[in-house]
C-alpha cells in the first residue's frame, strides 16, 4: 500500500508540483503532477493542466 502526507500551502500552484483533488462519486483521491498552469488574465481563477 501507499500513504501520502499532505500539506495545504497558500502559495500559489506551480508547474511540477504534485497536487491531490478529489472527484463526485469517487472514494480514492486523484494524485497527479502538475505541467502547466493557466491564469486567467482577467479574474483571479487558474486552470491547471496535469499528468498521472
Amino acid at each position: 500500500g501507499d500513504i501520502l502526507f499532505l500539506r495545504m500551502s497558500k502559495e500559489p500552484i506551480r508547474t511540477g508540483e504534485i497536487v491531490v483533488f478529489n472527484v463526485d462519486g469517487r472514494e480514492i483521491p486523484i494524485v497527479h503532477r502538475v505541467i502547466k498552469v493557466h491564469e486567467r488574465q482577467e479574474s483571479a481563477e487558474v486552470d491547471i493542466l496535469t499528468k498521472g
